[in-house]
């Protein structure tokens, strides 16, 4: 399967699935969304069993989570929205950092952060309004995914179909591939995790079909590999005081 100019199928696809994880990430699934996630959950498994076991593990995972917890759903949105304080936000727990420049350069508001401020500038897109994180936190990045497939489906010309496609596989590449796996993998490794563990699953389901599918879209870009420590750039000279010989700790003790 790859993407081709028109096929509406595939793209509608691929934008449902980057529009819902871009949610899932922004903030913990209210009953709305929730009685989505628990529709036709065999037919989605069989489905996804055809396309990729991740895929269909991530929706096993959330299938067995959203039965288990169905009996009361003000309780169940109540334990969604603690999972995801305690993954995101808390101050008690070690949080997970969702962000490309966390992974890709060990610090936040990293140069990642301005290439893909770069990148929808260049596009001419905007985050969705209401988006209050960084434009490198997965859920805005997956959302840029997301408007870069509205936008090749409502292309007037083949041409401007193709220039869409490239962009995707060029944003996609650069920005999501090299840390995403990273990221879900810790969400996996977390002990107090259950449901965001089947999103995980399915994030990583959603990359691996992408990285096939868009593998002949887009510019050839440079491998790039995440940081495995704080990355130290040079800011220049600095001009703090002199250190004076003797007036550390040994020259103290000698007076």
């Amino acid at each position: 399967m790859g993407a081709v100019i028109g096929d509406r199928e595939i793209s509608g696809f691929r934008r449902g699935y980057y529009e819902l994880l871009s949610q899932l990430f922004m903030e913990a699934p209210k009953e709305p969304l929730i009685e989505v996630l628990g529709r036709d959950l065999e037919g989605r498994i069989e489905a996804a069993q055809n396309l990729n076991p991740s895929l269909a593990k991530g929706w096993q995972a959330i299938g067995s989570y959203l039965s288990e917890h169905r009996v009361d759903p003000a309780r169940l949105c109540e334990a969604l929205a603690e999972e995801h304080t305690l993954l995101f936000i808390s101050p008690w727990e070690p949080v997970v950092f969702p962000y490309e420049s966390y992974y890709m350069e060990r610090e936040l508001f990293g140069p990642s952060l301005a290439e893909v401020r770069g990148f929808l500038r260049r596009a001419g897109l905007e985050t969705r309004e209401g988006f209050t994180e960084p434009e490198d936190h997965i859920a805005c990045e997956l959302e840029i995914m997301g408007q870069l497939i509205a936008r090749q489906e409502v292309a007037q010309e083949p041409l401007e179909e193709e220039r869409w496609l490239h962009l995707q596989g060029e944003f996609l590449r650069t920005h999501l591939l090299p840390w995403t796996f990273l990221l879900c993998d810790e969400l996996e490794k977390r002990e107090k995790v259950i449901f965001y563990k089947g999103i995980a699953k399915l994030t990583r389901g959603v990359m691996e079909l992408e990285r096939e599918l868009m593998a002949g879209w887009g510019p050839a870009v440079p491998p790039r590999q995440p940081a495995r420590e704080r990355v130290t750039r040079w800011k220049g000279p600095t001009f703090g005081p002199p250190e004076i010989e003797g007036t550390g700790e040994e020259g103290s003790k000698n007076t």
